[in-house]
């Protein structure tokens, strides 16, 4: 299974290279886990090296590299608005760009193209809502959206530590317990602002490593 996934994995990144989708990047990693055991299944990795365009195998680097992951974490979000109390059940927010006072506007990828309507947290994952993750983030400081409102910040440790706290359940920032050695546990800055928290809830502050992204999954 290891080497179909390594293959697999080899064929991938050469057709990305050749039709120029991976010119820049720095390699590709696979994890595959037993869903119901955890038991690791595969470990693979593509280092790609942008100087001089040699690819390695790089199997460690599904434990000892970061990445920003993305919306990926958004379900996390939600699950972090349950915990806290700022999110009951499937329910519903207006989807909507979101303008600070003295900031630029945050959009889904479907705001500017059709305008604000309701959206439940079921939706919101279905349509990978940035907006109403930005608007559950509020909520951990406890404060709700209004449109080009000023932002208190007094809360913003506490609830970023909330946000972390139901990541870390997830296993996002915290040892996975894989005997390996090296094992990155994340690059979760202690210094961050505002603006590092919100887009945080989407994924695009703290970083993980593959196995933890999988593991989460």
């Amino acid at each position: 299974f290891q080497d179909s996934v390594d293959a697999l994995l080899k064929s991938y990144f050469n057709s990305e290279l050749e039709n120029g989708g991976a010119k820049y990047s720095e390699g590709v990693y696979a994890v595959a886990l037993n869903p119901k055991t955890g038991a690791v299944l595969s470990m693979s990795g593509i280092k790609h090296d942008l100087k001089t365009g040699e690819l390695t195998p790089d199997s460690l680097g599904t434990v000892t590299n970061v990445f920003v992951p993305g919306s990926v974490v958004k379900a996390a979000t939600i699950s972090s608005g349950w915990e806290n109390g700022v999110l009951s059940g499937n329910q519903t927010l207006t989807d909507q760009s979101i303008v600070f006072q003295g900031s630029a506007p945050i959009n889904s990828w479907y705001t500017q193209a059709y305008g604000s309507f309701p959206i439940t947290a079921v939706q919101a994952l279905e349509y990978s809502s940035n907006t109403y993750m930005v608007q559950t983030a509020l909520g951990l400081m406890g404060q709700t959206y209004q449109p080009n409102m000023f932002v208190g910040t007094s809360n913003l440790e506490s609830a970023m530590e909330k946000l972390r706290s139901t990541f870390g359940e997830y296993g996002l920032g915290t040892a996975t317990g894989i005997d390996l050695p090296d094992e990155s546990t994340g690059f979760v800055p202690k210094e961050y602002s505002f603006a590092n928290y919100i887009t945080n809830a989407f994924g695009q502050f703290d970083n993980y490593t593959p196995m933890q992204l999988a593991q989460y999954v």
